[in-house]
């Protein structure tokens, strides 16, 4: 895996970038209860960034677990770096391992412990705080559903 420094991760984030149109959410034929959906993104005059969100949000009925991975990634030579990444994820009991955490490039910091508490809108707040990224228009809940006219 090709890794990129937390300084150059963190000036990567500093820039504002938009999620224009994001796709909808579509199911995982190989675990259906995790929904993802990814794009690429751009930056305030619509020029290409070569940097690309992947939102995976996976939520199982039968064992009530929820887990939340949202990432940023450079696009590179056909490879995809991360830049960051938050994971949490929701257990009735919670060992260190499972406790929410970032990556910041290398960097791996730990949560604060309330974030295990965090539903989808807290974390895509969370995440887009970080990364300084605006969906336009915004991605709602991959259980959110809608009449199309």
């Amino acid at each position: 895996m090709i890794k990129i420094a937390e300084s150059d991760a963190r000036a990567l984030m500093a820039a504002k970038k938009y999620c224009n149109d994001c796709p909808e959410w579509r199911v995982e034929v190989c675990l259906p209860t995790a929904a993802t959906t990814s794009c690429g993104l751009v930056d305030e005059d619509g020029a290409r960034t070569q940097l690309t969100i992947e939102l995976i949000f996976n939520h199982s009925q039968r064992t009530k677990i929820t887990t939340i991975n949202f990432s940023l990634f450079k696009l590179e030579m056909g490879s995809r770096i991360r830049v960051y990444q938050l994971h949490i994820k929701k257990l009735r009991k919670i060992s260190i391992h499972d406790l929410p955490h970032e990556h910041i490039g290398t960097a791996r910091y730990e949560g604060l412990r309330e974030w295990v508490n965090w539903g989808y809108d807290d974390a895509l707040e969370r995440f887009c705080e970080q990364t300084n990224i605006e969906f336009v228009p915004p991605v709602l809940h991959p259980s959110h559903f809608e009449l199309k006219p």
